[in-house]
């Protein structure tokens, strides 16, 4: 929430950890959708199940690509 509160404009992504190839990732704008979103009856925050833990972290707009497909670097 603090990060939110200092980017109150930015786009967030939400990735579920035990998932791939994008399946369960969404978007946030407003941190009122993501209330919404986590008090709903499919959240994992209504579960203790920590393969339905999530990690949200703010979205990067233009990012690099390497012959135009994001990367990471795992170091």
């Amino acid at each position: 929430m603090e990060e939110y509160k200092r980017h109150q404009n930015a786009t967030f992504i939400c990735k579920p950890i035990g998932k791939s190839q994008g399946k369960g990732i969404f978007l946030v704008k407003k941190l009122s959708q993501l209330k919404k979103w986590s008090n709903s009856k499919g959240s994992p925050f209504n579960s203790f199940n920590m393969k339905d833990a999530y990690v949200i972290s703010k979205y990067v707009e233009k990012p690099l690509l390497i012959m135009g497909k994001k990367f990471d670097m795992r170091i």
